[in-house]
This record gives structure tokens, C-alpha cells and sequence, in this order.
């Protein structure tokens, strides 16, 4: 079975696809627990899964599109976990490729509240409570933006 996430599908809309899919192959009488649960992206579509769409052909993809000729696959459930991390360290927050998951406005309520606190010098509800102003200057101050 697979997901096809299409390039603007937005991060919720894929969490709610993947959880969809664990849930309908849970309940279906069609399809066995082992059943492969897979992830395939916009102009990276596997031959396994453009043979069920006749008309299907590479040659309309943009030229410009990324990895155009690479085909991505990935295990469903690796990708929803992934999704759903809510914690990153400091050096995957500030790399320059971020997860597609994290907000790029909001670095900095992706860390742990110990590594926050080491940053920031305050508990995250303590930062959460200041004013919006207050707050992007803090992160320019200790350079977490």
C-alpha cells in the first residue's frame, strides 16, 4: 500500500494520511498485518506504483523538479515517526537542511527544555508567556534563529 505525498501537501495532512492508512489496513479484511506500507513522493514515484495509473509518464514531469530521475521510497512507519519527533538537538536545529517537519519560525520549541534553559536562561513557559517582540529578540541575542 502506499502514500503518496504530492508537493504541497502540508506536514498535518501527511501525518493524518500515514495514521489513515495504519488504521484502514488494521480494520480491512483485504489486507494481511504484513502487508509492505510504503512512502513515495511527487516525481519520485517508483515503477511499482505508476504501473497502477495508465497514463502515467516521466516525460511530463518538470525539468526543474528536484532528483528528477531518483525514485524515493521509504517505510511508512519510519516516515510517521520521523513526523512525529517533537525533540531535535541543537545541531539538527541549526542545519542548514532542516527536517520537513519543524517550522523553521519556531526553532527553538523543538528542543529539549534542558537544552532550552542552557540557551535561553528561562524554562520554555517562562519564554512562551513573553510578548512575540520579546521573544525574536531573545533568539537573535543568543543567535537561535
Amino acid at each position: 500500500v502506499f502514500v503518496w505525498f504530492g508537493v504541497s501537501a502540508k506536514v498535518k495532512e501527511k501525518i493524518i494520511a500515514m495514521e489513515t492508512v495504519l488504521e484502514y489496513v488494521k480494520k480491512s479484511s483485504n489486507h494481511s498485518s504484513e502487508v509492505e506500507l510504503l512512502v513515495t513522493y511527487a516525481f519520485q514515484e517508483p515503477p511499482e506504483f505508476t504501473k497502477y495509473f495508465h497514463g502515467w509518464t516521466r516525460s511530463k514531469f518538470p525539468k526543474n523538479s528536484p532528483n528528477n530521475t531518483q525514485q524515493r521510497v521509504r517505510q511508512l512507519k519510519d516516515v510517521l515517526l520521523e513526523f512525529k519527533t517533537e525533540i531535535f538537538t541543537i545541531d539538527e536545529l541549526l542545519s542548514e537542511k532542516l527536517p520537513e517537519q519543524i517550522d523553521p519560525t519556531k526553532l527553538e520549541m523543538y528542543l529539549s527544555e534542558e537544552d532550552f534553559e542552557s540557551i535561553f536562561k528561562m524554562t520554555k513557559q517562562e519564554y512562551s508567556q513573553m510578548h512575540s517582540w520579546k521573544r525574536e529578540r531573545i533568539k537573535k541575542e543568543v543567535g537561535f534563529f
